[in-house]
């Protein structure tokens, strides 16, 4: 009988303002290209939050990070007084070619893992991409096809239009009995509109759909 193994691991996320730098590093070369990338654990979710390109010599089989360019790139991250431990994440570009681990990339891996752990992602100009989450301590461990989420930016211009738009035109339901027989918290009359309950701070549907304010 086949076994099944189930990996519970954290989100991967990354804001729509970094994927698009990302995104953009990969379109502008039409050769492989790479760099790296900071990491940071945020809510149980490991988050991309920054990626940038190093020094480095390419061509249309290979993109090789120098280890000269890589120790310049650390040491001038840690005299400004930032934390190497956040440099987590390793990208690179195939141009227009598919995209795979390379004995090479496997190597670059190795080395850039060793110790902790390492988000490793490899992308192309059409769009297709692989994301690895890599750990070298305590034990050798690789999730391949690791999902990555864009985060979009919403902005507070849109949210505060949205908000207000839901005020004018969302309204409560009347329930005859409230889940579990508890105290009915203050609440707009049936009819009138949520303003009252869109207000600034805290889980503004808490409550709304019974304990713990979910569905």
């Amino acid at each position: 009988m086949k076994q099944r193994v189930e990996l519970f691991c954290p989100r991967l996320k990354i804001p729509e303002k970094v994927w698009k730098k990302l995104r953009a590093y990969i379109d502008a070369c039409p050769v492989e290209v790479g760099g790296l990338g900071t990491v940071e654990l945020i809510d149980g979710d490991l988050v991309v939050t920054d990626v940038f390109l190093l020094e480095q010599e390419v061509d249309f089989a290979r993109t090789d990070l120098d280890p000269e360019a890589v120790a310049g790139f650390v040491t001038a991250w840690i005299r400004q007084g930032r934390d190497h431990n956040l440099l987590r994440f390793w990208w690179h570009s195939h141009g227009d070619m598919g995209v795979g681990w390379s004995d090479t990339d496997h190597a670059t891996i190795d080395r850039l893992a060793a110790g902790t752990y390492l988000v490793s992602y490899v992308g192309n100009r059409r769009g297709e991409a692989l994301v690895r989450l890599s750990m070298r301590h305590p034990v050798n461990l690789a999730v391949d096809d690791y999902p990555l989420v864009v985060v979009p930016e919403i902005g507070d211009a849109l949210r505060d239009e949205v908000r207000q738009e839901v005020a004018r035109k969302v309204r409560r339901r009347s329930v005859s009995k409230r889940f579990f027989d508890e105290p009915e918290p203050a609440r707009p009359a049936v009819g009138e509109p949520l303003s009252a309950e869109l207000g600034s701070g805290g889980d503004r549907f808490s409550g709304f759909f019974g304990r713990g304010g979910k569905p």
